[in-house]
């Protein structure tokens, strides 16, 4: 919500160095009460420092004060609500005045920003601002996204909204701008860690002209994702004249998996801003919606389509995209002229029939030809789900599908519209993997399962009623633990040395110790517990309301708050960081187990599970959403080709593989790129463990998949030497992604495990052993799960 108080540009000054913020919280004779904790209020406060300094490249960062304790309002809640227009800004008035009274230091004057702070007592909006000055309410809106976009107006900004036209398939047709109607922005309607657009951040002088290019003339011209807090150099934006008043901006976002490529119109005059300043044009009108109606979040346009201008005679084309993560890029082709007369090229692809092998790239090169001369651009697709290629000539590699014929599709694009296509097979040669190869198992009245573990050469799977099955890593039948100490249904479970742990809802935890009976934990607080792993030393459990669970184990319990209220639905661990991700896309990190803190991504879906591994975090959830991340802080999109509910997520063997409803199942070597593969059934697959060289998956009414044995990992060689310092050091040399226990012992009887490596990248990994003496002998080896 806005107030509008000028429309002239904000100086530099005003939106870039270190701005002081006050925080004032209040409350009336007849709505007592603090609003907001000190650690509620920081956290949000923090957060938006965060997004701020993201967004602007560093070069806005802000300082919170916060004004001590609750302040009491002169007049009741009824008195400011008898006529809110006018007796908002009363409010601000007395908090500024009640806040003077505790003390000089709280004078609004001597700080840049100031934020007041209530329970709700206005209707229709949780914040409100001015626009280009001072004077932000939070009723009842204290969430950091809502403070972000009360910022945004002080500091000068209308709102990110949309063009929305009344009739036919164009998207720059006659009608009418739709308030909040950007999707992605932060300013429109809210999209999760939604950076401002470029047309905004030019605007607050975040993203210099130097780094927006003005088109004037037909050219392919590359734009750098603007989206994230490392990408502030290079060109950012391109900036086309539309007519006298407004110009089309084109900037690209790296966040959104299929909408990365955004229009949008912008007020000529840099200037001055106003309400209609930014609308967001919609790409895809055959999916548009009647106005005033939810409208799909495709507004993007999509590689090697066209979208043309016929009055100013400019089509633009996004022809080429490279780079990972928040170095994402994208080639635009921009040509002047008229497209009326435009006629289509022609394609093929070199070479009648093509062979490939798995594992093994092979080439391929288009021929295309245009009867108006213009400039081609090629885009491959290769039917494996594996990403597009670009150019005239591309290399490519088949992992999967030995004795199978891909469909590979070459399409050749103008820039003015037109385009052609051609389509070779492709067959491919080899051996395939195990995990084409699936043995199916049903275990009778066990209702549907929820998890598969490994650990101590032993798989365990659990789900309702308390159900839990079991198998040796070298057996081929499974047998159901006849009294598993529960009746709730398990979702999760751990295998550590002689323990075997699996929980579920109420707080059940139950225990099997050596090999013997199963017992439910006693005194575990009643927390609906979603999963549970071992970290070496403890088990760690996470469940509702964001709780985590600490034991030594299994059977002492302590629970510490996340920093969350989301649902936790999975945990994992990996390089030294603890991540567990729930529901709306809550994704929370810790290096100890007690202490967490949350992380921003790119979606509001509900994460099911994550895993990590070859030196990468992975998450999975609802509507095929897929999460990776090389340090559990900054997460990006990849791309499932897939809209089904994903379930779990596991890494093995060199690859993670993600489960879902209806036997979906898929693989990747590094959480970005992913493929799909069969099942081999339709039913819903719920869990998914790597033990033994295979992977075990679970699902619906007692259903068991097993994959073929993989090929063995290469045994890890280790060595020693000594440091110019004398200490001892160890190198290991072994696969990429392996986890390692490096052993100690005096005797060659006894071992102990001296340290656990996960071997990230396939180079040597190096460890001092601080602890050896010159006056001992002492025997290491590496062990690998």
């Amino acid at each position: 919500h806005l107030r509008p108080v000028a429309k002239q540009k904000p100086p530099v000054a005003w939106t870039t160095g270190k701005k002081n913020v006050l925080f004032i919280r209040v409350d009336f004779s007849d709505r007592e009460g603090n609003p907001l904790n000190d650690e509620a209020a920081m956290f949000s406060m923090n957060r938006t420092n965060e997004f701020l300094g993201d967004n602007s490249y560093g070069k806005l960062i802000i300082d919170t004060t916060l004004v001590p304790g609750v302040l009491r309002m002169p007049k009741p809640a009824a008195w400011y609500q008898a006529e809110p227009e006018s007796r908002d800004d009363e409010l601000l008035n007395h908090a500024c005045d009640a806040a003077r009274v505790v003390g000089a230091k709280y004078n609004y004057r001597d700080y840049d920003l100031y934020i007041v702070c209530f329970d709700s007592i206005f209707d229709g909006w949780a914040g409100k601002a001015r626009v280009g000055t001072i004077g932000l309410w939070l009723n009842g809106g204290f969430s950091n996204d809502t403070i972000q976009h009360e910022l945004g107006h002080n500091l000068g900004l209308f709102h990110a909204n949309a063009w929305v036209p009344s009739q036919g398939d164009s998207s720059i047709g006659a009608g009418e701008h739709e308030e909040y109607g950007d999707p992605y922005d932060n300013m429109g309607n809210y999209s999760p860690y939604g950076h401002f657009n470029v047309y905004f951040k030019n605007y607050l002088w975040w993203i210099p002209d130097a780094s927006v290019k003005s088109v004037s003339r037909t050219g392919t011209y590359r734009v750098k994702a603007h989206d994230h807090r490392e990408s502030g150099i290079g060109v950012r934006a391109l900036k086309i004249g539309k007519n006298s008043g407004r110009d089309y901006w084109v900037g690209v976002r790296h966040w959104l998996v299929g909408n990365e490529i955004m229009l949008r119109w912008g007020l000529k005059s840099g200037s001055s801003m106003s309400g209609d300043g930014s609308l967001l044009l919609d790409m895809t009108p055959e999916t548009r919606r009647e106005f005033e109606e939810s409208q799909p979040r495709d507004h993007s346009l999509q590689m090697g389509k066209t979208f043309h201008d016929s009055s100013r005679r400019v089509s633009v084309t996004p022809v080429a995209r490279g780079g990972d993560g928040h170095k994402l890029w994208v080639d635009m082709r921009v040509v002047y002229g008229s497209a009326d007369s435009n006629r289509s090229p022609s394609v093929s692809i070199d070479g009648s029939s093509v062979e490939g092998k798995v594992g093994e790239p092979f080439r391929l090169t288009a021929s295309g030809f245009d009867p108006d001369s213009d400039a081609l651009f090629y885009i491959w697709e290769f039917g494996d789900g594996s990403d597009a290629a670009y150019g005239k000539t591309v290399s490519h590699t088949y992992f999967i599908g030995a004795g199978s014929a891909f469909p590979v599709t070459c399409t050749a694009v103008d820039g003015r519209g037109g385009s052609a296509t051609a389509t070779i097979s492709v067959q491919v040669e080899g051996s395939d993997d195990p995990v084409n190869s699936w043995t199916q198992t049903t275990l009778p009245d066990t209702g549907n399962l929820s998890f598969a573990a490994f650990g101590g050469g032993q798989f365990l799977a659990g789900g309702d009623g308390g159900t839990l099955a079991k198998r040796d890593a070298g057996g081929t039948v499974w047998s159901r633990v006849g009294d598993s100490g529960t009746r709730q249904r398990l979702f999760g479970g751990a295998i550590t040395g002689g323990t075997r742990l699996a929980v579920g809802w109420l707080g059940a935890v139950t225990v099997s110790k050596n090999a013997g009976a199963w017992r439910l934990a006693k005194g575990v607080e009643l927390v609906n517990l979603e999963d549970v792993i071992h970290d070496g030393d403890q088990f760690i459990a996470v469940g509702k309301t964001g709780k985590v669970g600490l034991s030594p184990d299994g059977e002492a319990w302590t629970f510490h708050e996340s920093g969350t209220a989301a649902w936790l639905k999975h945990v994992t661990i990996g390089g030294g960081t603890y991540a567990a991700v729930g529901t709306r896309g809550t994704i929370v990190t810790s290096t100890n187990g007690s202490k967490w803190t949350e992380r921003n991504t790119p979606t509001t879906n509900g994460l099911e599970s994550v895993a990590f591994g070859n030196g990468q975090f992975v998450a999975v959830g609802f509507k095929g959403t897929i999460l990776y991340s090389g340090n559990g802080e900054s997460w990006i999109s990849a791309k499932s080709g897939t809209d089904e509910w994903l379930n779990d997520v596991t890494f093995g063997g060199g690859m993670f593989m993600a489960v879902g409803a209806n036997g979906t199942l898929l693989t990747s070597p590094d959480g970005k790129a992913w493929l799909r593969r069969s099942s081999g059934t339709e039913t819903t697959l719920g869990g998914v463990a790597f033990g033994a060289r295979r992977f075990v998956i679970v699902g619906r009414d007692g259903l068991i998949l097993e994959s073929g044995q993989l090929a063995a990992p290469p045994v890890p060689t280790l060595s020693a030497a000594l440091t110019k310092g004398g200490k001892l050091r160890l190198v290991i040399h072994g696969q990429g992604g392996g986890l390692f226990r490096i052993e100690v012992s005096d005797d060659l009887q006894e071992w102990r495990v001296l340290k656990r490596i996960r071997q990230i990248e396939a180079k040597p990994v190096e460890f001092i052993d601080e602890s050896a003496t010159a006056d001992r002998s002492r025997f290491y080896r590496t062990v690998t799960p």
